[in-house]
């Protein structure tokens, strides 16, 4: 069995870093699916620097989003006198005026964060903050750090950005890659845009089969992400099974994950493999029980009961309670054994089926539902 720990990537390529466009359904299918999770996206460095930005860096990363957030010059007007009281050691107070200004960057630090807050919340995406200062998602900074002007933003982070595809698809994690990634992947293949650095690995289709099936369980959409940690920690012994037969299917598929014949071939495989497969196992789970059991052996072998029904129509017609409790007894006694095969072959059948590849699949459908 493949038991292989796997750190899932998620690009986001948003072209508008406060505009926070994160791709929900990839994110939530990253958290379901993978042991580590990674979210790539200039939004994501946006919210990266703000959370984890030290006090001493407040003042570079304001000069750095001074545009986006309406803050004009004045950051940088502040580094600037600042800068001019460290060289000036004989300077009046300056200890005290040094302080002050350390002061007003800080509030005008926390002024930022409180909106970047409200901006997360607004969008929806307060869980996805609470998540990252857990440590379950990390958010890639990108390694964008103090910008010279607010300008440099967009085409540093989408440098760095095409590294971290670079790197994901060569096969060092497993990538989920939103739409726009994929039209860049496509134009780099083709030879309008820079080649693709890595050749068309597994990893690359894997993290398209997963990307393609899991956002399909139902209610996918509306789940929480706190939701979905709890099905993955719930259905954790199941997963390594799921993750073999993800392997298993992208192994067979021949177009790269950026190809346009790739959804398609994704598509065929879930219609002819994922879906039918899940409804079989839905129709097994269905077929199991020990009352089913048991009515299924005495429909089969209605002879079973035979010997006992005499004995409790004369404890019943005599009105003798020591005839009829022993015939009762005798009765229940034969019913528990065989209520007691009927468990254990019930047990059996579900370990069966729980050791299906897709199981993982669809008892996560199940618990969304």
């Amino acid at each position: 069995m493949h038991s292989r720990s796997l750190h899932v990537f998620v690009g986001v390529a948003d072209s508008d870093a406060l505009a926070f466009s994160i791709d929900r359904p990839l994110v939530k299918a990253a958290l379901l699916y993978g042991d580590a999770v990674t979210l790539a996206s200039p939004a994501a460095s946006l919210i990266a620097r703000v959370l984890h930005t030290p006090p001493e860096g407040a003042l570079e990363t304001l000069i750095a989003l001074a545009e986006d957030f309406d803050l004009g010059d004045g950051p940088r007007q502040l580094a600037a006198a600042r800068a001019t009281l460290v060289t000036e050691p004989e300077a009046p107070y300056r200890a005290e005026r040094i302080e002050r200004l350390d002061r007003i960057a800080r509030d005008w630090w926390e002024q930022v964060r409180g909106a970047l807050h409200a901006r997360l919340q607004a969008g929806g995406h307060g869980e996805l903050v609470a998540a990252a200062r857990t440590g379950i998602i990390r958010l890639d900074p990108l390694d964008i750090g103090a910008l010279a002007s607010p300008s440099d933003f967009a085409p540093v982070a989408s440098d760095a950005y095409a590294g971290r595809i670079d790197t994901a698809l060569a096969g060092l994690s497993v990538p989920l890659l939103d739409g726009a990634t994929m039209d860049l992947l496509r134009q780099r293949a083709s030879g309008v845009a820079e080649p693709v650095a890595s050749s068309n690995g597994p990893r690359g289709r894997e993290g398209g089969m997963v990307a393609d099936w899991l956002p399909r369980l139902p209610l996918f959409e509306a789940a929480s992400i706190e939701e979905i940690l709890d099905i993955r920690r719930e259905l954790a012994a199941h997963i390594a099974r799921f993750r073999a037969a993800v392997i298993e299917f992208a192994d067979a598929v021949q177009p790269a994950v950026w190809d346009d014949g790739f959804p398609h071939e994704a598509e065929r495989l879930y219609r002819r493999e994922v879906a039918p497969t899940v409804a079989d196992i839905a129709d097994a789970i269905a077929a199991t029980g020990p009352l089913r059991a048991l009515v299924s052996r005495y429909a089969d072998r209605p002879g079973l009961l035979t010997p006992f029904v005499p004995a409790l129509a004369v404890g019943l017609a005599e009105a003798s309670a020591g005839i009829e409790l022993g015939a009762l007894g005798l009765a229940s006694g034969f019913l528990a054994a065989n209520a007691a095969h009927a468990w254990w072959l019930d047990r059996d059948a579900r370990r069966e089926i729980e050791g299906h590849q897709l199981f993982f699949y669809y008892a996560a459908g199940k618990r969304l539902q």
